[in-house]
């Protein structure tokens, strides 16, 4: 829980290898606090994933502060193609036309920005359980400011410089991701031009918002889980009655052959059923399969009537 990794970065003593904790990064008290409320809120709210995740961005605005944050749920986390984005939730947008501005960016071209690619690729080769980048962390101010997909979607939407974690999903190539940005100001006019816009912020985010964000991400894995066994549950209730029938006799213990016998059929046709389930579930062995089952609590839910 979120209470036990907050007493390990006050005390300093990182709880993980890739934790930003570092010598002379500690959580100052004020924030401890803010988190521990904030994680109270998200808890009371956990039954619905909308709510939750709003409060979410509402409590990071705040606490980093930021202008604009995003929550996102994605899949095909795998490779060097960008991911492809299941869910997004967006706080802070005082103007229609940015917010638009952003959600054409994460809907066309999600996290093809330097940054956004820099963190995944490094997310996904060194095989970390969660990241959090600021953006200088990983790219300089020349290279950012005259990349072009930034120019292209950032000074429409407003944004400026920004703090980003991923958090591994618990499916194969499933990720959480938490964006948040400072606005983006005008730059003064050079020679009598017109004024631009200046996609770094007036403030940087520095390795108290880093901190922060990443103990937050890390403490809200237990909602993350909560939220996936559900959704297990869900599809394994969504199963047709062979492939539910299957299922009980994997979970028993039964090799294909046996369940075969016990269903009177072919082990062809039992091994065709094993392959939905893998697909249904989203994994790609039977031990995949019973790990995954055994996370929602080793419960089978009752057939649906009808």
């Amino acid at each position: 829980m979120l209470h036990a990794w907050l007493h390990r970065e006050l005390l300093g003593f990182p709880d993980a290898p890739d934790s930003p904790a570092r010598a002379g990064e500690f959580l100052a008290p004020r924030d401890a606090v803010r988190l521990l409320q904030l994680m109270g809120v998200l808890g009371s709210l956990r039954s619905d994933p909308r709510a939750w995740r709003q409060e979410l961005l509402n409590g990071l605005l705040q606490a980093l502060p930021a202008a604009t944050a995003a929550a996102f749920v994605l899949r095909g986390v795998t490779g060097p193609e960008p991911p492809m984005v299941v869910s997004l939730f967006d706080a802070g947008f005082n103007s229609e036309p940015q917010r638009q501005a952003f959600l054409r960016e994460f809907g066309a071209a999600a996290f093809h920005d330097p940054f956004s690619r820099l963190v995944l690729h490094r997310f996904v080769s060194q095989q970390l359980e969660t990241l959090t980048c600021l953006r200088a962390d990983l790219i300089d101010d020349p290279a950012w400011q005259g990349d072009v997909h930034v120019l292209t979607h950032r000074k429409a939407s407003g944004m400026g410089d920004c703090v980003m974690s991923v958090r591994r999903g618990a499916e194969r190539g499933a990720a959480y991701v938490l964006l948040a940005f400072r606005a983006a100001v005008s730059a003064p006019p050079e020679g009598g031009a017109d004024p631009g816009v200046n996609i770094m912020a007036a403030a940087r985010f520095g390795p108290r918002e880093r901190m922060l964000i990443d103990i937050l991400h890390r403490g809200l894995d237990w909602l993350y889980r909560a939220e996936d066994a559900a959704h297990r549950l869900n599809r394994a209730t969504a199963l047709p009655p062979r492939l539910r029938e299957t299922l009980e006799y994997l979970l028993g213990g039964d090799t294909e052959r046996q369940v075969a016998l016990k269903m009177s059929l072919s082990v062809h046709t039992v091994h065709d059923y094993v392959k939905a389930l893998h697909s249904h579930f989203g994994v790609s062995s039977r031990t995949e399969l019973l790990a995954k089952w055994l996370q929602t609590g080793g419960q089978m839910p009752p057939p649906r009537e009808g």
